[in-house]
């Protein structure tokens, strides 16, 4: 293929829909979010005891609701792996909290 070929097969590859219609390429009910933070905590399964266990889980539940309380959004994807605990003792500010908020959803 030459160089006008290739870019005449481009474009018949891109333009896949009706120029007459309107795209609306804007994602709906999303808000994009990122944060960089260093590692913090980790998954409740690996907490230290039971009672720890139990703890974090109280702690993630109250912060779910507090976070859907105050910005009306919804986590989406609950798992053990998006709930974490935070044993360490020079560093106890947040005993428990939620992770991944990429599939969260504001209401």
């Amino acid at each position: 293929m030459g160089f006008q070929e290739t870019k005449a097969h481009l474009r018949k590859c891109t333009c896949s829909s009706s120029s007459n219609r309107k795209q609306d390429l804007t994602p709906q009910n999303r808000i994009h979010r990122r944060v960089c933070i260093r590692d913090y905590g980790k998954s409740i399964c690996r907490a230290t005891s039971r009672v720890a266990l139990l703890n974090a889980l109280q702690n993630c539940l109250e912060g779910y609701e507090s976070l859907h309380a105050h910005t009306g959004i919804l986590q989406g994807d609950i798992s053990t792996s998006n709930l974490m605990i935070n044993e360490d003792k020079k560093n106890s500010s947040w005993p428990a909290f939620l992770i991944d908020l990429d599939l969260a959803l504001k209401e």
